[in-house]
Order: structure tokens, then sequence, then C-alpha cells
């Protein structure tokens, strides 16, 4: 173990001196700290069939069996959520109860972003301290996070984006989400400069945000939006050297070794791993919309793409008036429930929808055919009711969605300036905003980045209105 340590650190000061003081600080005391099992090397890795430079990762310097354990950090290293590392108990007060405000200002009604939140702040002011000085504990881990951040020639997110990549968003979308986390963090660091948490300006605030909220751990990708007052964000070093890949050949868990009174992150092999493959773990089974405003990339292909779709009855409001209690009586039943406003999925159809639509469009005559329904519950519209109950829903959301692309392609037409790329080898030809494969064509992975999201939501959209043409096809 003590062997196969020292040759990664000394291979990785080595190949990149930048990280000597970073790992020379984490194996001071020896390698009980960081405990390698299995021979793992540190890499830039560069994506060849999508053009893409991802930073540093890890690679497997030997052959490794599914299960294996292949390294382990002590969080004794590591800056988390938990506690407030070497602060005394006065400042830890003032701090947490800062913090509680600050994410019960934004998330009152909304536990787990509340409580990841509260988390995301105490770590924040506990980088900012540590990086203040060499005299500093955790010094080397907050300021290695920093000088990573500003240094990298990866992308990064939005917020840091230049005024050409902005320029051509025509994504309303994204352009929203980008102004709401912009204003979000500036009304969160005036709340800190109020409150007399440390001396942060707002570029400072936003660096730091960007860096905590793209570095932390997931160890529960399914389902990485799910936080409870339990949980905790932890920032390992080393350990966050691993890429994404919805597909992972390793797994992150915890370890607590009683006898030594000390817990671990724990990196493990999730299947074989040969020798020169890269490890792998999944940041969470997000949408490229959240992988980009987190961490500052998309995914080349995201089975869990999503588009936020707001729906507008005015042309059917007689359907309204028909059942109108018993409609409503179903839809109460379902918790924060919005008829106008849905989630469209890219690889599947969204049941919620279906059901929803089925019961709108409900009709006298439907009832009077099938009593049943009058004992529906809101789950049971799983079904068909009938056969023009569910043309008319695919006529209504053929003609919903082409309306929504047709927004789309009116928003690049007005950013062409701005979006006209001309092909590097195709004559007098411009890249292909229809698809994704010409966007390997563009240099500036920021500008390629916004591309993305805005062909990803289109081609959501097109998908849909496939699968509703097709439906209406077979019921017509």
């Amino acid at each position: 173990m003590q062997r196969i340590g020292k040759e990664f650190v000394s291979q990785s000061v080595q190949k990149y001196p930048q990280t000597k003081r970073l790992l020379e600080w984490l194996t001071k005391d020896g390698y009980f700290k960081l405990r390698m099992h299995k021979s793992i090397e540190l890499d830039k890795i560069y994506d060849d069939k999508w053009k893409i430079n991802k930073g540093f990762g890890l690679r497997a310097a030997q052959n490794i069996n599914a299960n294996e354990e292949i390294f382990l950090v002590s969080t004794e290293n590591c800056i988390t959520g938990l506690e407030l590392i070497d602060c005394d108990r006065i400042k830890a007060f003032e701090i947490n109860k800062t913090v509680s405000m600050i994410a019960s200002k934004y998330y009152e009604k909304n536990l787990p972003q509340l409580y990841y939140t509260q988390n995301i702040l105490k770590i924040i002011c506990q980088i900012f301290a540590h990086s203040s000085g060499e005299q500093m504990k955790m010094y080397p881990f907050a300021n290695t996070l920093l000088e990573h951040y500003n240094n990298q020639t990866t992308p990064k997110n939005p917020l840091f984006w230049d005024k050409n990549a902005v320029k051509g968003i025509y994504s309303s979308n994204l352009a929203s989400i980008i102004s709401s986390t912009q204003s979000q963090f500036v009304s969160m660091n005036e709340d800190l400069l109020q409150n007399r948490m440390f001396g942060f300006d707002l570029s400072k605030f936003v660096e730091m945000m960007s860096v905590v909220r793209s570095r932390n751990l997931n160890f529960c990708p399914e389902q990485p939006k799910f936080f409870d007052i339990n949980s905790v964000v932890i920032m390992s070093p080393v350990v966050d050297w691993i890429n994404h890949s919805f597909e992972p050949n390793c797994k992150l868990t915890g370890a607590y070794y009683q006898h030594e009174t000390e817990s671990f992150v724990v990196v493990k092999a999730a299947k074989d791993i040969k020798q020169g493959e890269e490890l792998t773990v999944n940041y969470g089974n997000m949408n490229n919309m959240d992988y980009l405003m987190r961490y500052g990339f998309v995914n080349q292909s995201n089975p869990h793409n999503e588009l936020a779709l707001s729906l507008n009855f005015d042309e059917y409001l007689e359907y309204t008036s028909q059942l109108f209690e018993f409609k409503q009586k179903i839809f109460q039943t379902q918790e924060d429930f919005s008829l106008d406003r849905f989630i469209l999925f890219e690889n599947r159809i969204n049941k919620n929808l279906l059901r929803s639509l089925r019961i709108y469009f409900l009709k006298n005559e439907d009832l009077l055919t099938n009593p049943e329904i009058g004992s529906f519950r809101y789950k049971d519209f799983d079904q068909q009711i009938s056969t023009e109950n569910e043309i008319i829903i695919c006529k209504f959301m053929i003609e919903t969605l082409k309306k929504e692309l047709e927004k789309y392609q009116k928003a690049r037409i007005n950013t062409l300036d701005m979006n006209l790329i001309m092909h590097p080898n195709k004559k007098d030809q411009i890249i292909n905003l229809d698809s994704h494969e010409d966007l390997i064509y563009i240099q500036n992975q920021n500008y390629r980045n916004m591309l993305h999201i805005c062909i990803d939501e289109q081609t959501n959209i097109q998908k849909n209105i496939k699968f509703f043409e097709k439906q209406l096809q077979t019921l017509v």
C-alpha cells in the first residue's frame, strides 16, 4: 500500500509539478490518509472523438477487478458541511445561524435544496478562511481548489462565459436560468456581507460557489438532488480528479474504521477495469442543463435530458367547464400540481403529462359511456379513456410542440449573426445547428456547450412531436 502510494505521488509530482504541495500535504504523516490499494496514475484527459479537454483524470495502472478497493482518502483531509474546521464555538455559532437563515430565505419549502445550500455555504466559508494563509490547516487543499478553477482551460459554467457565448443563446430556458442564478448569487452574497461573514466580494463568492458546486462528491447518483438533514456535502482531494460517465467503472462509498476512529472516502471498482482505462464515476442522473450550470460541461449523450414546457389551453376552454368539479377533485389529490407546466423527457413520455391531459379532455359522454371513470384516481388514468380523448390529446400536443419549435427557430434566426459559423471542411457552408455532430468544429468549448443545450432542447421537442404524430396515425 505504501509503495503504491509513493509511486502515485512521485509520478504525479514529476509529471504535474503543480500537484506537489497538495500531495505532500496529504501524505506528510505517511500514507495513512491516502491509502492506495491499486496502482493508478494522474493524467490529462482529452476526448479525441468530441475534441474536448477534460482536464485532470485518473487512469488504472494495472488491471483491477470488480468490487476491489482502489484507494481511500481520510475525511480529515476533506472539507465538509458537517463541521467547521479550526473554528471556535462563537464563530461556528454565527456561521451556522447565518447560513441557516440564508438557506431558509430561498428554500424554505424545498428541504432538500435547503439542506444542500446550508452545506455549500459552510464549505465556502471554510475555503475562504483556509485559503487565506499557509498557517491554516486546510490551506493546501483550499488553495489548490481555487487555483485550479482560475487556471483551468476546460469549460466553465455560464456565469463565466464571454459575451459572444451569452449573445448567441437562443434557448429562453438557458437564458432564464443563467439570469436567475446570477441574481440569487448576488442576493446571497449581500446577505453574507450584511451578516459580516468574512469579506466576500461578489466575484470571489461566485467563484467559490462554482468551485464547491462542481467539486463536491455524489454518493447517490441515482438520486442526485435528494438531500436530507443527515446528508453531508464533502470535497475530497484526489477523489475529485475522477471524471464523469453515465456508465462508470467506479463507485464512491464511505467507511469508518472503529479501531482507528477514522472515516474515509472509498473509491471501489464497479466492474473490471483494464490497465490504461480511465477511472470514472457517475456525477448524477441529471439533464445537461444541470450539468452545465453545476460542472461547466455537457454530456454528448444524456438519457436524462428534459425540458420544461408551458401548456396553453386558451383554445380548448370548452373542456374546462365539462365535469369541472370532478376534474378539480382529482387534480387536488396531486401534491404541488400544476396543469400549465410539465417536463418533457427526451427518451420517454411523461406519464403525468398524459394522465393530466386525459383528465382535462374528459367529456360528459366519457362518463356516460364508462361510469367506472367516476371512481378513478389520478393514477388510474394510465390507460386510454377513449379513442376520441386520445386523438384530442395528440392534436393538442402536436400543436403545442410545433409552436414551441417555431419559437426556437425564430430565436435562432435572431442570433444568426453570432451563430453563423463557417464549416472548416466544407467550402462556403456553415455548421449545422440542427444536430450535435458539427459542434466539434467549434474551438471555444463554452460556446460549444451553449449551442449543445439549445440543440438538446430542439431535439427533445422534435422527438416528442414524432411520438404524438405516430400515436395519432395509429388512432386515426
